[in-house]
């Protein structure tokens, strides 16, 4: 019926229907009634009184009043369903009214206190997801804007763009920051072999060292840089400038590399000369700073190494100076055969590691006397540990004996 206009006689049936039910609670109007009463079952003989014209009368009427009936219970349930549709977008309109209300009387404090736990609620969301909430939020009203303008908690999660990063750090003011940033690398010609770019973000965070709570540097291949680009530095440049950093607030650092460097860009020894004396939790994927100071903080360790990556020998040496480390989750990954003269040939302890878990993916190492990865595990030392998760993967060239092994603790 939609698009056609309704019918005289059921907009009369509709309202007479209407009225009736409103004044008699009955959809059934008084003097339709004798049309729709039941028929009552009657003796052959009434029948037969009744005749054919009788009886064709009557199937007549009947038919016309379920007709009659039926029009009206099919535009009364869309119209139903229509006016149901209308209700439910009233009363969203109602819930949206309401809130706007709540919202004009709730205190700025309170709101600006829903906004942190909006945008910093949870530590697993992303940085970037952190801040694209943030921004979100400042475009919703005016209200909203000048509440999260007030806030300088929202605007700690520093990544990405770097004009919109640089706003970011203006809107912190003092609080601790968390940022994501990325390190480009090329491999050069002589003398240097690999030159670096830096995140012009990062360059700007440098400046707010001293705020940093959480880092996470992400070491990207690029096919190659535009010598005109500013950020483009020789790699002892880019080491000189990590150098003599003050992050007295981090508290978690992560550090991930592509593996296929096998090291050769890098020197390992970038945060040598930081100060993190809070530093607790540190993530390294493809790479692990020698010689950090900070280290000996660090409570739960989690490393990512390629064997041949880095020495063996200087990489458990400053696993020992760890002493305040209680977890250590360790991952190796068969890669070139390290230089058996870099094998460490003392044992070292780590009294305080409570829970340590192992992968081991060989992809063909063998597993034997000479193995790099023996060499590693046979060196180390846990004397307090009390949970211990070891899986070793891939396929191993050799068995050997568990008499072979010496105990290890």
């Amino acid at each position: 019926m939609e698009g056609h206009p309704v019918p005289r006689k059921l907009e009369t049936d509709m309202h007479d229907v209407v009225s009736s039910w409103l004044a008699r609670d009955h959809p059934i109007p008084e003097h339709w009634k004798p049309h729709t009463d039941p028929i009552n079952a009657m003796p052959y003989s009434e029948l037969r009184d009744l005749g054919v014209k009788g009886c064709t009368d009557l199937a007549r009427q009947t038919r016309d009043t379920a007709m009659r009936l039926e029009s009206l219970s099919r535009t009364f349930h869309a119209l139903s369903g229509a006016i149901y549709t209308e209700y439910r977008s009233a009363l969203d309109n109602f819930v949206a009214a309401t809130n706007m209300a709540s919202l004009i009387t709730l205190p700025n404090e309170t709101l600006s206190r829903i906004f942190e736990f909006v945008v910093n609620g949870d530590d697993e969301f992303p940085v970037r997801a952190r801040r694209d909430a943030a921004v979100t939020l400042s475009h919703i009203c005016k209200y909203f804007r000048d509440t999260a303008l007030s806030c300088a908690e929202l605007w700690a999660n520093i990544t990405g763009n770097s004009d919109l990063a640089a706003l970011c750090l203006s809107r912190s003011k003092n609080v601790p920051l968390d940022l994501d940033v990325r390190i480009g690398y090329s491999q050069r010609g002589i003398p240097e072999t690999y030159h670096f770019t830096f995140d012009k973000l990062l360059q700007e965070a440098l400046n707010h060292s001293n705020r940093w709570r959480s880092l996470r540097i992400q070491y990207m291949f690029c096919k190659g840089f535009d010598d005109s680009d500013t950020d483009f530095i020789r790699g002892s440049e880019f080491t000189e400038a990590f150098r003599g950093l003050d992050a007295p607030s981090l508290e978690s650092l992560l550090i991930e590399s592509n593996s296929s460097l096998l090291g050769a860009c890098y020197a390992y020894t970038e945060l040598e000369g930081w100060r993190a004396p809070n530093l607790r939790f540190a993530t390294f994927e493809h790479y692990f700073p020698l010689r950090f100071p900070a280290l000996a903080n660090v409570t739960n360790l989690v490393l990512s190494h390629r064997l041949g990556q880095i020495p063996l020998d200087e990489l458990v040496k400053d696993l020992s100076r760890m002493t305040s480390l209680e977890e250590l989750n360790l991952t190796i990954y068969g890669g070139a055969f390290p230089n058996p003269d870099a094998n460490p040939t003392e044992r070292t302890y780590l009294p305080s590691v409570k829970i340590l878990k192992i992968y081991v993916h060989h992809a063909g190492m063998p597993f034997g006397m000479m193995s790099p990865t023996r060499a590693l595990f046979s060196s180390l030392f846990f004397p307090e540990l009390e949970d211990l998760n070891v899986t070793l993967h891939g396929q191993f060239q050799k068995k050997y004996d568990a008499s072979g092994f010496e105990d290890n603790g």
